[in-house]
């Protein structure tokens, strides 16, 4: 096995230990030294069996005594209805010591052969196994890695999280749908005409109504409808896909495909590696015939209201037709995309400047650039990927790099990253996702900037050395640190920096734009450049102004900003209770859309079951 993605650490590899114990020792001192004879097996077993008997008797030091002093609990909804990283003893057992009692969890086990026994290269070891529980309201799954396992095993890092409620079994497998109902009228009502009223919800309400048909969208709707929630989809655009669709020419996804697949139905085996966009929209299209997901392309909210007292929606929505909808759901889940509308900055001259300007939103591959100067504001992804595809079809090219962007070419990144977590002969999408997201970010973080991003700069060393060379200002920062704090700072190389470091695109850095006049720019430096084209590829406002712009100040003002991390090191309003009862928020790529989907929607039947609180308020330790 390679090398495992550093979210995830899944088996005795001497990389992953190295990965692992450079954190340990720096905090959680390690002190076994010899070899033991018991099993790693039976470490773990002891040690869970321990923690099961303090939480049945609510033994709060016994709890305690059973964690490092240096040590985590990353919690999705099995104890705490959130998503919540506690560091340290003392918020491991303020928070969860509470809530024993009304989580009633049972049935602890150790999953058969997932316990390892890590020799970290210095003398040293630590245990990692998974383990299963049931709660009062579901199955649930957890993450465990001990220290001082020769000594007397204190767990470093536990995760937990809810896999399934009691109430709502999904209907797959063994529980999968007859598909028919004999009788003498099934002639007169067949699965059309049943699917018809369906997608038009002619008989009731939906419970959730989702605002965007992108991989958000669709992966949460498929996960409620996979939960009995009666779910609706409205996309403004005349077809599923066209938020990918309408992009720009020459863009293919980054991450690879192993690490893409949607929620019940993976790519195929024959897809590629890197997915085109317009492949992609495809798929989408294809993903909501076979899941039967309920669509209203070509339609728009103009009017949403909130009834506290009765706690639901009154929507309007207008359809293709000019006809106006009314529909009363319990929640919004606003999916469109963690960016927000798009930040473009104003500037002086604006209405002199003789050229064209755009946010990078717009740019189509459309235009006729070809022999043009063409400036560009900003030097992430969006950016370089335009000015590469811009210089393809003719254009001289400068990029404005107004602050450090971070570079790794994608095939290093992906083959160093995702290695035996996301490639071929990996676990499932599923079982990875479980692998992954159960290293809290903080840790995450610092074990890749350690270890794995060192090896990812040093297959890039000479590309590092060229961008630098022609003027381009690099960051250091891990890349996956920079999605989730920022949403942006970093450029996956499909081709961009070899036309940087040649030369053929131009870098202008350490200056920005004072002002336009007729010709073009000119910078704060003094300098001036001409411009028959600018694109502002400057990013986007939080999700937290889109919300303002549909559903007003009142709404906006009580939920929390949409991405970045939270006080606890967790992703903050996205995916979990936003601040107001009945929206949340949707967001992500791919990979994280089909893991936390799931933890979207199993928050909301618990909300329809009545086993999750439905005001935030109600929440433990809130």
């Amino acid at each position: 096995m390679g090398t495992s993605n550093v979210y995830s650490v899944t088996s005795a590899n001497p990389k992953e230990s190295e990965i692992l114990m450079s954190l340990v020792d720096n905090g959680a001192a390690v002190s076994a030294k010899a070899s033991s004879p018991a099993t790693p097996r039976d470490v773990a077993s002891a040690w869970l069996e321990r923690f099961a008997t303090a939480i049945a008797e609510r033994d709060t030091e016994a709890f305690r005594s059973l964690f490092a002093t240096d040590s985590y609990w990353r919690d999705h909804l099995a104890f705490t209805w959130d998503l919540r990283t506690l560091h340290g003893t003392d918020p491991i057992v303020d928070v969860i010591g509470p809530v024993l009692p009304s989580v009633d969890a049972t049935q602890f086990d150790l999953d058969s052969e997932t316990v390892d026994l890590v020799d970290d290269g210095a003398g040293g070891h630590w245990l990692q196994a998974t383990f299963r529980f049931k709660t009062r309201v579901g199955s649930c799954r957890g993450v465990l890695r001990l220290i001082d396992v020769e000594a007397e095993p204190v767990a470093w890092i536990v995760y937990t999280s809810l896999e399934a409620l009691d109430s709502a079994t999904e209907p797959v497998g063994e529980h999968r749908p007859m598909g028919v109902a004999h009788g003498d009228r099934r002639s007169l009502d067949n699965w059309a005409d049943r699917r018809s009223r369906e997608v038009e919800f002619s008989d009731s309400d939906p419970v959730v109504v989702v605002l965007g048909a992108g991989q958000g969208g669709l992966s949460v709707a498929a996960r409620l409808k996979m939960l009995g929630v009666p779910t609706l989809i409205v996309e403004r655009s005349a077809r599923v896909g066209d938020s990918w669709r309408n992009r720009y020419h020459s863009l293919v996804l980054h991450d690879p495909v192993h690490t893409n697949h949607l929620p019940y139905l993976p790519f195929p085996e024959h897809w590629p590696v890197f997915t085109p966009k317009d492949k992609l929209a495809d798929w989408f299209e294809t993903y909501v015939s076979v899941l039967e997901l309920n669509v209203w392309t070509g339609s728009q909210l103009t009017r949403a209201e909130y009834d506290g007292e009765s706690d639901r929606w009154s929507l309007n929505i207008r359809r293709p037709d000019g006809s106006v909808r009314a529909v009363a759901p319990r929640h919004v889940i606003l999916a469109t995309g963690v960016s927000g509308r798009p930040n473009v900055p104003t500037l002086p001259g604006e209405d002199v400047f003789h050229g064209e300007i755009k946010h990078s939103s717009q740019v189509t591959g459309d235009e006729d650039v070809a022999g043009q100067s063409v400036l560009i504001v900003g030097a992430g992804n969006s950016g370089l990927e335009i000015a590469h595809d811009m210089w393809e079809r003719g254009a001289e090219v400068t990029v404005l790099q107004r602050s450090s962007t971070h570079v790794s070419n994608g095939k290093n990144l992906a083959d160093v990253l995702f290695a035996g977590l996301y490639d071929e002969g990996a676990p499932p999408a599923e079982e990875a996702d479980f692998l992954a997201h159960s290293l809290p970010l903080e840790v995450a973080f610092a074990a890749q900037d350690r270890t794995l991003m060192p090896m990812v700069y040093a297959l890039d060393a000479d590309m590092h050395a060229g961008l630098e060379q022609a003027g381009f200002v690099l960051n250091r920062t891990g890349v996956h640190e920079l999605f989730f704090r920022r949403g942006g700072g970093y450029y996956i190389d499909v081709g961009a920096s070899p036309l940087i470091i040649d030369g053929r695109i131009k870098i202008k850095n350490g200056a920005e734009i004072a002002e336009f006049d007729a010709e073009g720019v000119r910078y704060t430096d003094g300098t001036h450049q001409a411009a028959d084209l600018v694109i502002h590829a400057t990013g986007y406002q939080n999700m937290r102004e889109t919300a303002r712009e549909i559903f007003g100040d009142a709404v906006a003002e009580k939920c929390r900003p949409v991405w970045g991390l939270d006080s606890e090191g967790e992703l903050s309003g996205v995916w979990r209770r936003s601040g107001f009862d009945g929206l949340w928020f949707m967001g992500g790529n791919l990979s994280l859309a089909r893991a936390f989907s799931k933890v979207l929607a199993l928050q909301i039947r618990a909300i329809e079951d009545g086993t999750a609180p439905r005001h935030e308020r109600a929440l433990p330790n809130s």
